[in-house]
């Protein structure tokens, strides 16, 4: 199945799948009846994140995504946004996560279109047919959304704001993914007792070499 998910998903891709890191979970660590949750990440954005953390002497063996570090309940959404990274950006990021798999990172276009969408797939529902309220958890201030609360579909629970960074340190230990693995995964160091000991049954050795020889 790792072999073949990279090139099921050719098509919804906008890059060549050889440029992609594909990360998987442990099926074990999913609650629902899935066969394979996947996470793609661009190759020089996983080598660039490595290069950050070598720069600044920082050894880790985990790297998660921020939208499974996002809370999560179940058939609920959550959202935070994110202020602009620089003063020539206007553009606000919102994460959000919208299961226990599914989420992103959007800037607010897009986040503005997502919620469109939705609203157009619930308006186009047949009668017959209940549309499923989406309720979502707003860590911040969300743009557009007090547009979609006016529609009987969405419901805006605001919940303790928080800072992003707050927020994802308090929930990002309920998940079991990791993408540090297959190239990326990191070799366990030996702790500094066990160099210790090294050090000094190499010394040992040598002095006995020199013993021996000298004999």
């Amino acid at each position: 199945m790792r072999s073949a998910v990279p090139y099921m998903l050719e098509d919804e891709l906008a890059q060549d799948v050889d440029d992609l890191f594909f990360a998987y979970a442990n099926i074990a660590d999913t609650s629902d009846d899935k066969n394979c949750a996947v996470a793609v990440v661009d190759r020089a954005q996983m080598q660039l994140w490595q290069a950050w953390l070598a720069a600044a002497n920082i050894h880790t063996n985990m790297m998660l995504p921020d939208t499974l570090a996002m809370p999560y309940v179940a058939g609920q959404w959550s959202a935070i946004a994110l202020q602009p990274v620089s003063v020539s950006s206007t553009e606000t990021q919102i994460i959000v996560r919208q299961g226990e798999w599914q989420g992103g990172t959007l800037d607010s276009s897009a986040w503005q279109f997502v919620l469109a969408n939705r609203l157009s797939a619930s308006q186009n529902d047949t009668k017959d047919q209940e549309s499923q309220e989406i309720i979502i958890n707003a860590y911040s201030e969300l743009p557009y959304c007090d547009e979609a609360s006016t529609h009987a579909d969405f419901t805006i629970v605001k919940a303790q704001e928080e800072l992003p960074l707050a927020l994802l340190a308090q929930h990002c230990h309920h998940s079991k993914f990791n993408l540090l693995q297959g190239e990326y995964k990191i070799k366990e160091r030996r702790s500094k007792n066990v160099n210790n000991w090294l050090w000094a049954a190499g010394f040992a050795a040598c002095a006995l070499l020199l013993n021996v020889s000298y004999k």
